[in-house]
């Protein structure tokens, strides 16, 4: 239980892992030694990871990512699926809709709430796209880009107009003549003729998106934006960082299975050290 909390909610290397059991027990496990208490305690939870995905696959909101990571030097990718109370993370070689498939099966009936990616659309009619990566682009705007800075403002000023209505506690049926009457303006947004490329950037994906833009607004537990799944893949992506790369398809499961259960562990407010020994009594 230790060993595994070291590595995956502390992030420290085999190498000192063994170390450390060594300066606080005098007990002498090498690193190879410690990585195998980590594979041991992986089999025995890995029947609980596999009940996440169970339960994310009937989720009425889903907050999905994806962030690349290399395996034996090629690129794999880490997606990560959360709930308010479930996290689930898979290693997959692609950034496809199969992987979605492979994840949700082919009854999901919630919402996603995604990124711009392809793959989502793909897979799913219901979709929140995610307004921080429609706005995003004013951070290298050009002051003098007149154009494009007229755009981003309409863009905010529907934004702040949709959040504040909502916070009116409006009822099912005000929800959707408001949702009809943006989605009126954003097409009308989307139709502007332009010269600034930065405004056609944000032109395009505008269009890309028309009508997975304003699910939030009549879906009260849906969110606007996806910073949800960008926060919850900070976590694996500092120890990509540290390791750069994993070795083999073993590594991959010893991640995709501890980031998921120390998450949701977190997430229900359980204590993640007596969870691993609950589970390391079973080893």
């Amino acid at each position: 239980a230790q060993a595994v909390l070291f590595r995956y909610e502390y992030r420290i290397p085999y190498r000192k892992v063994s170390n450390l059991f060594e300066q606080l027990y005098g007990c002498s496990i090498s690193e190879a030694g410690v990585l195998h208490l980590c594979e041991r305690m992986a089999t025995t939870a890995r029947s609980e990871y596999e009940d996440i995905q169970k339960q994310i696959q009937s989720a009425d909101v889903l907050f999905a990512d994806e962030t690349p990571h290399l395996v034996d030097g090629s690129k794999s990718w880490l997606w990560v699926f959360t709930t308010g109370n479930r996290t689930f993370y898979a290693f997959r070689d692609s950034r496809g809709s199969e992987v979605l498939e492979d994840v949700l099966g082919d009854a999901f009936t919630g919402v996603i709430v995604c990124d711009g990616h392809r793959s989502y659309p793909s897979y799913h009619s219901w979709l929140q796209r995610c307004w921080t990566h429609l706005l995003r682009g004013t951070d290298k705007l050009s002051d003098s880009d007149t154009e494009a800075w007229s755009i981003y403002n309409r863009l905010f000023d529907i934004f702040e107009g949709l959040k504040s209505f909502l916070q009116t506690d409006p009822t099912p049926v005000q929800r959707l003549v408001v949702q009809n009457n943006a989605r009126k303006e954003l097409e009308r947004l989307a139709e502007t003729e332009i010269q600034s490329e930065d405004a056609d950037d944000v032109l395009t994906m505008l269009e890309n998106g028309l009508g997975h833009w304003l699910t939030f607004v009549v879906h009260p537990d849906v969110k606007p934006t996806n910073n949800t799944a960008e926060a919850i893949l900070r976590e694996p992506i500092a120890m990509r960082r540290i390791i750069r790369t994993l070795q083999n398809e073993k590594g991959m499961r010893l991640h995709e299975t501890f980031f998921t259960l120390l998450r949701t562990w977190k997430q229900q407010g359980t204590n993640p050290y007596t969870e691993l020994q609950r589970l390391a009594r079973n080893v």
